[in-house]
């Protein structure tokens, strides 16, 4: 995966890669020569360790909540990118062999967008995602910044609002958001994580993180409602049962 490579060396800021169809079904990716995408797309970050249904559904659930909401590029229909950032403030860069085989997954899942691809950077704060995306639009609509709508969840939406992440500064929260142009933010909810409680788990909608925002602010948010969209199932979830049967497997084995 030479391009991945380029990509992490810095000789590539963004690569784009849309998926090869064969009897109706995608079968591989293919890169394009110049990192471009439609002004106004929809994109998820992610890390994608698996990607897996519930990528999908909120994806889908992002692209109706779009359409009601007036949102439109050049082209017929929206797209939707995923994207990887093979470099993280936290942890490791991602190597190219591993961004190979979780982009592939990819190709696993059912029911996929109409129009999806995506989306490979060196990008991972929002700040830097933004940058590096409206370099790769190819035409913005008021000819100054380009249109991102980012499709996130509630946790994500948790900590793009904490100030924590702002020197403990609400105010330097807000201004860093504001100062995000032609950045809006779609999120969908997830049940409430509890290791042990007798009481049903509440599904979070993230509605609350926005509460007493400036108005100005406010309106760079959109929240799915838990009508629109619930998958009860992560990534973490999914490698955790995957480990288990590992174990289940080599204990058999021995």
């Amino acid at each position: 995966f030479s391009a991945s490579q380029r990509l992490l060396d810095g000789d590539e800021t963004a690569l784009v890669l849309l998926p090869v169809y064969k009897e109706g079904q995608p079968v591989d990716f293919k890169a394009l020569r110049y990192p471009v995408i439609p002004d106004g797309s929809l994109v998820m970050p992610g890390s994608f360790n698996p990607p897996h249904k519930g990528h999908i559904s909120l994806g889908k659930a992002a692209l109706r909540a779009a359409d009601r909401m007036g949102f439109s590029t050049k082209h017929q229909k929206m797209p939707i990118f995923m994207e990887l950032s093979l470099t993280n403030a936290d942890k490791p860069p991602i190597d190219p062999q591993t961004a190979s085989e979780r982009i592939k997954k990819f190709l696993q899942l059912e029911d996929l967008p109409a129009h999806w691809g995506v989306v490979l950077t060196r990008a991972p704060l929002f700040s830097q995602k933004l940058s590096c995306l409206q370099n790769c639009v190819m035409e913005s609509s008021d000819g100054q910044h380009g249109k991102i709508s980012f499709v996130i969840g509630a946790d994500t939406l948790s900590r793009i609002l904490n100030p924590k992440y702002y020197n403990d500064d609400r105010d330097q929260m807000i201004d860093a958001l504001l100062s995000m142009k032609g950045a809006h933010f779609i999120a969908g909810g997830r049940v409430e994580q509890k290791k042990e409680s007798s009481e049903p788990a509440q599904f979070i909608t993230g509605k609350e993180e926005l509460s007493g925002l400036p108005p100005d602010l406010k309106e760079k948010f959109t929240i799915i409602e838990e009508q629109e969209f619930r998958v009860d199932i992560s990534s973490t979830e999914i490698r955790q049962k995957e480990a288990e049967q590992a174990n289940k497997v080599s204990g058999e084995v021995k």
